[in-house]
């Protein structure tokens, strides 16, 4: 994050710098010991949001959305 910061004014090292940091969070849910820690907020869907460009909020509402209907 503290990357991202630091070239904030240039999109393509700010996308690349997310693509990593998903990737090291991706592999730290594999951890028992890490997971409780990620769990806390979603940080995973949090940076995927940001490299499609969209809206977290926009996200959580098409969850709570899919959870609905499948309950249906």
């Amino acid at each position: 994050m503290r990357k991202s910061i630091l070239v904030y004014d240039d999109n393509e090292k700010t996308r690349k710098i997310f693509e990593q940091t998903l990737h090291s969070l991706a592999n730290l849910t594999k951890i028992n010991a890490e997971q409780q820690i990620i769990s806390y907020f979603d940080f995973i869907s949090w940076l995927d949001i940001r490299l499609q460009n969209r809206k977290f909020s926009d996200l959580v509402k098409e969850r709570v959305h899919e959870k609905l209907t499948k309950k249906k």
